[in-house]
């Protein structure tokens, strides 16, 4: 439930801010850097299911996918370890 709730403040409280000023949180210039996010869960691992309607795997993969947009629009070269919730990846491929 802790995780869920954290993901969800982290989605309705810091992310807007986030998305609407950015400068407020660059401490360098990403342009050029290679930035891999592990969105976490997914697949079978559905992560905590304590929200039955919004799944950890769920609420991790919106916020790697926000993230993914505002560092290229910043000109990181951003990688992924899964783009969609269909994946399960294990913790040796991380």
């Amino acid at each position: 439930m802790k995780k869920i709730l954290l993901s969800l403040f982290i989605v309705t409280a810091i992310l807007p801010v986030f998305a609407l000023n950015k400068t407020v949180f660059s401490a360098v210039n990403v342009t050029g850097h290679s930035v891999v996010i592990d969105p976490g869960h997914g697949g079978s691992d559905y992560g905590s299911t304590e929200c039955a309607s919004y799944t950890e795997k769920e609420a991790n993969l919106d916020i790697a996918l926000k993230l993914e947009k505002l560092l290229k629009d910043d000109g990181a070269r951003v990688y992924l370890t899964r783009t969609d919730n269909e994946t399960t990846l294990s913790n040796a491929y991380r």
